[in-house]
């Protein structure tokens, strides 16, 4: 448990610029992509997306709801729709299927969540939770506004702070502060294209719609992601694309390290909103650990943590001031 804390503490910093935001400093020479150019043309259509959906997608709410299973551990997951506990449930009843691989626990998280753009193009994601398995919690109306209006909200204590309050009541021992639904679109912007190896991966259909999809494999150094120790952990993933626009309309992270032996995914799920334009609707993640002792590769934790977040009621976030003329 203690690798996981050191991990997400080393890795904050830089899993806050956003998916579609600066790289961390470091030289990040540039992949060429001239063998294939309909590739190369396909990523620019990408990254033209990216600034629009970056631009469009700035300061915006949406309430998530967020159910988090703590699970046994038996094999790799393959998707949400394996595992019914990750159904929403209105009346916020706990407890779970009978079986061999049922949850050891269960919560259900229904918040507000604030994507705010700061200065230095930054991306921060606030969770103001304000019910826990169906109980509400409505005991800080003043707090968004004291992390986000400070003089001092660039600052980089600010941004952890920030981070770490939305990161209170997740379940299990992973301190995640990093899994917001516009993560796994790191690759997509070209301000970080050039940090990646791209390839063509065969069609797939989403909803009996063919799209495009692109695998990508983080090839620069030094990493976005690094652990405490400072050695790179590559970032790897696949996005589904419309063809002719360059609409992601799904986008997978992996996760998948040898030097802290941590593995995990984030997928999150795009989709049309009349009025906001793009945005996410679904967001499923998993994280397993292994860690060595004596030199041997062990399983330190039999359990898994599996979560799965939808987004509706997407509005902008707007601050309003008045004054009284005596």
């Amino acid at each position: 448990m203690r690798c996981w804390r050191l991990f997400v503490a080393v890795a904050l910093m830089t899993i806050l610029a956003l998916t579609a935001g600066v790289a961390p400093a470091g030289p990040a020479g540039p992949v060429s992509q001239a063998s294939d150019p309909a590739l190369t043309d396909l990523l620019g259509r990408i990254g033209a997306w990216m600034e629009t959906f970056e631009r469009d997608f700035a300061n915006v709410v949406a309430e998530e709801r967020y159910v988090q299973l703590l699970k046994p551990w038996f094999a790799v997951p393959r998707s949400p729709a394996d595992e019914p506990d990750l159904e929403w449930r209105d009346d916020g009843r706990q407890g779970s299927r009978p079986g061999r691989n049922a949850p050891l626990e269960r919560r259900q998280l229904r918040s507000d969540v604030l994507l705010v753009q700061t200065p230095g193009d930054r991306w921060l994601s606030y969770r103001d939770v304000f019910e826990v398995d169906g109980r509400p919690i409505r005991d800080r109306d003043e707090r968004v506004k004291r992390l986000f209006l400070s003089d001092r909200a660039s600052d980089q204590e600010q941004l952890r702070r920030v981070a770490d309050e939305s990161a209170r009541y997740n379940l299990g021992g992973l301190v995640r502060n990093f899994n917001i639904p516009t993560f796994p679109l790191i690759a997509a912007h070209p301000r970080n294209q050039a940090r990646f190896r791209f390839t063509r991966g065969r069609s797939q259909d989403i909803d009996d719609v063919p799209y495009a999809t692109v695998l990508f494999e983080e090839v620069a150094s030094p990493g976005i992601v690094r652990t405490p120790r400072g050695q790179d952990m590559p970032l790897r993933g696949r996005l589904w694309v419309d063809a002719e626009t360059g609409r992601v309309v799904r986008a997978r992270l992996e996760i998948d390290d040898r030097w802290i032996h941590l593995r995990g995914v984030i997928e999150t799920t795009y989709v049309r909103d009349d009025q906001m334009g793009v945005v996410p609707a679904v967001m499923w993640e998993w994280y397993y650990s292994t860690l060595e002792r004596g030199g041997r590769r062990t399983r330190t934790f039999d359990t898994y943590l599996e979560c799965l977040a939808t987004y509706d009621k997407f509005r902008r976030f707007t601050v309003e001031t008045a004054e009284r003329i005596k």
